[in-house]
């Protein structure tokens, strides 16, 4: 793994736990308000963003350095990786997210978002 990439992980780790660190904290403070719920879908969807642009770099980066082919080529598959990264982390992440906001929402007693 290139120490890029490796640091673009850790930033994406630390950047969906401050959101969801926010949403505990909504919860916790609101009881179970809208704000919580609207912090958990702000995660979810804000880090599988990140990610999948982090994904769409790393991927140009790596295919421009590992063979000697033309830019457009490689821009190319990096931008058919981002849309596979992209939609497989919408999924996941925004999933997810409405999932635990759901449960939160069921939890309190309020109706889901």
């Amino acid at each position: 793994m290139s120490r890029t990439l490796n640091g673009d992980l850790t930033a994406t780790f630390f950047f969906g736990a401050a959101f969801l660190a926010g949403a505990f904290l909504a919860e916790a403070f609101f009881a179970g308000a809208f704000l919580a719920d609207v912090f958990l879908v702000a995660a979810a969807f804000l880090t599988g963003a990140f990610l999948a642009g982090v994904a769409f770099l790393v991927a140009v980066e790596d295919l421009a350095f590992a063979a000697a082919v033309d830019f457009e080529a490689v821009a190319f598959l990096g931008v058919a990786f981002f849309v596979a990264v992209a939609f497989a982390a919408a999924v996941v992440f925004f999933g997810t997210g409405f999932f635990v906001a759901t449960w939160l929402s069921y939890r309190s007693g309020k109706p889901a978002v």
